[in-house]
């Protein structure tokens, strides 16, 4: 063998090898791909042990026709020198064809010396090209790599699954490559088939019972029945059927006469369950929902009025020292205004029976309200400034229309105001006189009595009273005391007064203390000219320290004192000083 035959003989053993390691890659690549084929196709349909075998003898036809058409045929092939020549000329370019002519001249026989020195050269020159060169590089391994690759990935891929789920891959590779017997049953095979003949039965019972029944009757429950519905509103016609029937219809009453229908629609959220809206109901009607033959009974809605406000009455219950009876006033505001302790009771009138009603005071609290028929009524009493609400509702639960809240004031009870008239200041008076006591008392309720009380010298305290009309407001009280009737009245005694008013709610005002002072007799002459009516000698004109004393205790109190009070004390004062120093000239007074 020639030194170019063997380099030929390289090229062709690497060409066998490389179709060898082909074949088998594929081979092995197509094996997994029949087995994991027979696994799903067994395990999805779980194939009898006759189309196992069916199925396992149509894999293995195809696996041996696969080895034969990629792995036996390929390598019986002989290639010649001339087409491994042929082959390494397309891989290497740079031959030029030198090894492919080599070949050819060597193979022919040399007619004569010169031809065959020819030859010699031309193989000694392909060798030298050649020898520059790995002809072993002259196989193309890509194709043989990318084979490879597949038939990895898919190894790969099966034996995960085997390490996944080996207990399903054992079972189905032995029901698979040994198709004549089944393995034992696992655990889960073993619960589900038991499971699944249950269910059988469970079936079987069923469809007995239902063949041995007969169909039951169908049940239509209706909502909301008999109901009220407020004029123009609306309201949903319901059903729910027992059992599967055809189309539930609703049958209603017309205003004008006759029976209207409408379709009911079935809920898709609740089985055999079917509604129809009735809207803008004006009249009572009557109505019933048909299915085929069976129909509910009859039913009725009927159409009410909301109630609305008629009247809202506030009724004054005054505290009893007041001796009132109680006072209403009817209309539409709600204010309250009364003196404290009155108790107010609130009615509200409607155009419809009432249900319940609430007061809701401003402090908080609720106040429930009696009802009776149209009206409702609550009670509270007056004890602070503030307001309430009013929420009630009709028999049907409609809340009427009273968003506004309402006003409570609540005014006090003060005590009477004592003005004293005569004698306003301290005073001298003659030991014949008829002093005469005068005051104007009034009080914002009633009064109930006047009283003067006066102690003589070292005298027991005498009290005079003079009851007052019922509710009566304002008064001048007169009280007389005779000093002509009373023995031993010396000059120089002094009278202590001063005068209490009692109003309704037995409230008790004080007015200041005063005195009067015994003048000697000698001063009678002098005063003897005008007298106050009833009395023989006028008063003696206040002493002047007196004057003094009280200009000046105004004075200082002017700041402290409200301008109203502080003007009306001037007014007293000037009043009992308008003829002061006149003699004889002691005028009546002027309340």
């Amino acid at each position: 063998m020639t030194e170019l035959q063997q380099k030929l003989e390289l090229v062709r053993r690497a060409w066998r090898r490389m179709e060898f390691l082909k074949g088998l890659s594929v081979l092995v690549a197509d094996a997994v791909i029949v087995v994991l084929a027979l696994i799903a196709l067994d395990s999805l349909y779980h194939l009898p042990p006759g189309l196992r075998g069916l199925a396992l003898c149509g894999g293995a036809v195809a696996l041996f026709t696969a080895a034969f058409v990629i792995f036996v045929r390929p390598l019986k092939r002989k290639h010649d020198d001339g087409e491994v020549a042929l082959h390494v000329e397309g891989r290497f370019p740079q031959l030029k064809g030198a090894l492919l002519a080599a070949v050819e001249y060597e193979e022919r026989e040399n007619e004569s010396e010169i031809e065959a020195d020819l030859v010699d050269a031309l193989v000694v020159e392909c060798l030298d090209h050649a020898a520059a060169i790995d002809l072993a590089h002259a196989i193309d391994k890509k194709r043989l790599v990318w084979r490879a690759g597949i038939c990895a990935l898919l190894l790969a891929f099966f034996l995960g699954a085997v390490a996944v789920k080996p207990g399903f891959f054992k079972r189905e590779l032995q029901r698979v490559l040994a198709p004549w017997g089944d393995p034992p049953p696992t655990k889960e095979e073993l619960v589900a088939e038991e499971r699944k003949k249950e269910q059988e039965q469970q079936l079987e019972e069923f469809l007995r019972q239902a063949s041995n029944r007969e169909v039951e009757p169908l049940k239509l429950t209706v909502t909301p029945g008999d109901a009220e519905v407020e004029r123009g509103g609306r309201i949903e016609i319901a059903v729910q059927l027992s059992r599967g029937a055809s189309q539930p219809v609703l049958t209603f009453s017309k205003t004008e006469g006759g029976w209207g229908t409408l379709p009911m629609n079935e809920d898709p959220t609740r089985p055999l369950f079917y509604t129809q809206m009735l809207a803008d109901v004006t009249e009572s009607l009557a109505y019933r929902v048909v299915v085929g033959e069976d129909k509910s009974p009859q039913y009725r809605i009927s159409v009410y009025d909301p109630g609305m406000l008629k009247e809202l009455r506030v009724t004054y219950h005054f505290p009893d020292y007041l001796n009132q009876p109680p006072a209403t006033v009817s209309g539409l505001d709600g204010r309250v205004d009364a003196m404290e302790g009155t108790k107010a009771e609130i009615t509200v009138v409607s155009s419809s029976p009432l249900k319940n009603g609430t007061l809701h005071m401003s402090g908080g609290e609720d106040i429930a309200m009696g009802v009776k028929g149209p009206e409702a009524a609550g009670t509270f009493a007056l004890t602070k400034n503030g307001d309430y609400g009013i929420e009630v509702y009709d028999i049907h639960g409609k809340k009427l229309p009273l968003d506004r809240r309402f006003t409570i004031r609540v005014r006090k009870d003060e005590p009477p105001e004592i003005d004293i008239l005569h004698p306003a200041i301290d005073s001298m008076v003659h030991p014949m006189e008829e002093i005469v006591f005068a005051a104007e008392v009034k009080d914002d309720v009633g009064l109930k009595e006047i009283r003067l009380h006066y102690v003589y010298g070292t005298e027991k305290e005498e009290i005079q009273k003079l009851a007052c009309g019922k509710g009566e407001k304002q008064k001048v009280a007169d009280f007389v005391l005779e000093l002509e009737k009373r023995a031993n009245v010396l000059p120089g005694d002094s009278i202590l007064f001063h005068m209490e008013a009692e109003d309704m709610k037995g409230q008790v005002a004080f007015s200041d203390i005063y005195q009067i002072t015994v003048r000697p007799w000698e001063s009678w002459g002098f005063y003897a000219g005008g007298h106050h009516p009833g009395a023989p000698h006028p008063p003696a004109d206040p002493e002047l320290i007196s004057i003094m004393s009280t200009l000046w205790n105004l004075q200082t109190q002017k700041d402290k004192m409200p301008k109203d009070e502080f003007e009306k004390a001037l007014r007293k004062l000037s009043r009992n000083l308008e003829h002061t120093g006149k003699p004889g000239g002691g005028q009546p007074y002027k309340p």
